[in-house]
């Protein structure tokens, strides 16, 4: 996958794997981070504007 780096060669695919295990935590870090996010920012948007009581 990565045979460009120092470290991986097209025909030792084992020397390029922490590579492609380093680039898929960094991957699966921003998307945890992301939907962390994204769902934090809808409860306190939720919780921001409560519905406003009825006043007669």
């Amino acid at each position: 996958m990565f045979t460009g780096l120092p470290g991986g060669s097209p025909g030792d695919p084992e020397a390029g794997s922490w590579w492609t295990v380093l680039f898929f935590a960094v991957l699966a870090a921003l998307f945890a981070y992301g939907l962390y996010w994204l769902c934090t920012s809808a409860v306190e948007t939720i919780e921001a504007k409560p519905p406003k009581p009825m006043t007669i």
